[in-house]
């Protein structure tokens, strides 16, 4: 997760299962940067959104929240032989 500064000590970041980032919440953070990762959100939909937090006020970065979807993805990888024995046999 990644967004644009503004004049601000903190960050307050909100995950949940809902747009409404209440009812459904997943992930919390209080960030003094601009940018996390969370690697235990699993496949799903989710939706985020950002707070500016200054003392005691937070005011959020975006109109509505933003929407994730994360799948799982498939093991493409290309399985090979260890040995080759009795090769033309």
């Amino acid at each position: 997760f990644a967004w644009q500064a503004t004049n601000v000590p903190s960050y307050h970041l909100v995950v949940a299962a809902s747009p409404d980032l209440v009812r459904t919440l997943v992930a919390e953070r209080t960030l003094p940067g601009l940018e996390v990762t969370l690697d235990e959100l699993a496949a799903g939909e989710y939706f985020w959104g950002v707070y500016a937090v200054s003392g005691e006020t937070e005011r959020p970065l975006f109109l509505k929240a933003r929407r994730l979807v994360i799948r799982k993805v498939a093991d493409n990888r290309v399985k090979t032989i260890k040995a080759i024995k009795d090769w033309g046999r």
